[in-house]
């Protein structure tokens, strides 16, 4: 008498993002990485406790670079209580736009599942040195307003940076 098995793959459905997409890095997904929520609609997948297919939230994401995940990921329980703690909103519209990080989690029984978890922006360095010694090299005003246009953001807004440049306006005041 032969007994009748199901492979694993029946319970896997293949219309959405799964944890073994990430964890096997497969349609260049990573393990972990950020991506932002673009969209959410509404797609069918097979409930294995009804069975019986089942209307379920589907949301679509981009990596931070704009490149579209190659399928969605189905919205669970899990994830819902996540996003809503995270972003402050229980709905799903709130939720569009904002930056998580998606990765792969190993669970007893469903080999890998997806999860997200609070994406944090990476630390910039701020190139003080370099900073200093463009407007070090100034010898006048004029030089002064145009070191200071040459010089990024980050630099510009750091307190150190802006302390010498208003040391040296001083001074280069005072010169002439």
């Amino acid at each position: 008498m032969e007994t009748k098995k199901t492979h694993w793959k029946k319970n896997n459905d293949s219309n959405y993002i799964s944890g073994e997409d990430l964890f096997y890095e497969l349609n260049g997904l990573k393990k972990d990485f950020p991506v932002k929520l673009i969209s959410f609609s509404d797609g069918e997948t097979f409930d294995q406790n009804k069975q019986s297919k089942v209307t379920k939230t589907v949301l679509q994401f981009v990596d931070l670079q704009g490149v579209k995940l190659y399928k969605g990921v189905l919205l669970n329980t899990i994830s819902s209580l996540f996003f809503e703690k995270e972003f402050g909103s229980g709905f799903i519209d709130d939720w569009v736009g904002k930056v998580c990080n998606i990765y792969a989690l190993p669970h007893r029984t469903h080999g890998q599942v997806v999860r997200f978890k609070k994406y944090y922006k990476p630390v910039v360095q701020v190139d003080i040195k370099g900073a200093e010694l463009i407007l070090n090299s100034c010898d006048s005003l004029e030089n002064l307003v145009e070191a200071w246009k040459s010089l990024n953001g980050q630099q510009q807004k750091n307190t150190k940076v802006i302390e010498l440049k208003n040391k040296l306006k001083i001074d280069l005041t005072n010169a002439d």
